[in-house]
């Protein structure tokens, strides 16, 4: 595998990622096991990044990546990066999501913020 291609599998695990923690914390307000309050704030960009930065060095050290359910990119397959590309990586898919509008929608769903 190509570097550039490891990089953009690594990406796609952040992806991952966030589309996971949305859904557990959409899963969360309907079930109200949290509020609109602590939604937004696991929904932050700040709690999103320390989240993500996190799980990657926690899962490499382990020593893989789930890609996808059914993918996982092995450590020896995990490219090296610098604190500045991850960082950029991390933001760029973060940038990728609009939090708002999702938490419009649990708040829609769940008959609004009665918190």
């Amino acid at each position: 595998m190509s570097e550039e291609f490891k990089k953009k599998l690594v990406q796609q695990y952040f992806r991952t990622r966030v589309i996971d923690i949305i859904e557990s914390v959409k899963s969360s307000c309907y079930n109200i096991k949290t509020n609109i309050i602590s939604a937004e704030s696991t929904l932050s960009n700040d709690e999103l990044y320390n989240q993500l930065k996190n799980g990657f060095y926690t899962n490499k050290k382990l020593g893989s990546l789930r890609i996808s359910h059914s993918f996982e990119l092995d450590s020896d397959n995990i490219p090296n990066l610098s604190e500045d590309e991850l960082d950029i990586m991390i933001k760029n898919v973060i940038e990728e999501f609009d939090f708002e509008k999702t938490l419009d929608e649990i708040e829609g769903n769940i008959g609004g913020d009665f918190w």
